[in-house]
């Protein structure tokens, strides 16, 4: 049986990780929520390409974790891989948020990257944090999918309207 874990016990290096991954979840998904209406109704692309473009971003986002967990698992530990993946995905979403139609495809393949780096990480440094103290270990894994959960609602109920009020630069930022 497992008992509660009081989130005070956690320590900060697992809140610094929850607030990071609460950060990326809320940036991916508030793009996914305006990606394709960026591409119809501000570049003038037609619905069905917008939607090749978003299948193909998702696609590699997913489709190359495994190269950032590998990374960091086999040479450069799970930290230096989210500061990294951190680092270059918010270069990114700044980049996105100045995008042209000539550059929101490098802006893109820097969340690609970023999320690459990222994303495989968070959950191998918690596990490594809790490895002796199962019942941590699952307390602290509810909480850090909570920050999945709640950066994703949130980012997906909030960047739509930033966009229609504050206008697209704003809801990429």
């Amino acid at each position: 049986m497992t008992t509660a874990v009081d989130a005070r016990r956690l320590g900060k290096p697992f809140w610094i990780i929850w607030a990071v991954e609460l950060w990326e979840r809320f940036g991916y998904y508030g793009v996914q929520a305006i990606i394709t209406l960026y591409f119809v109704q501000q570049l003038g692309y037609t619905e069905a390409e917008s939607f090749y473009v978003f299948g193909s971003f998702s696609a590699f986002v997913y489709g190359f974790v495994w190269i950032g967990g590998w990374l960091g698992d086999q040479y450069f530990g799970a930290k230096r891989m989210m500061v990294l993946g951190a680092i270059v995905l918010a270069f990114s979403y700044a980049g996105l948020a100045m995008a042209t139609h000539g550059t929101i495809f490098y802006a893109l393949a820097g969340i690609v990257i970023g999320n690459t780096l990222f994303k495989a990480n968070p959950t191998s440094l918690i596990s490594k944090m809790y490895a002796y103290d199962h019942g941590m270990l699952d307390g602290a894994m509810t909480y850090y999918y909570m920050a999945i959960n709640v950066g994703s609602m949130i980012s997906m109920s909030v960047t739509p309207i930033l966009a229609d009020v504050y206008g697209w630069s704003v809801a990429f930022w």
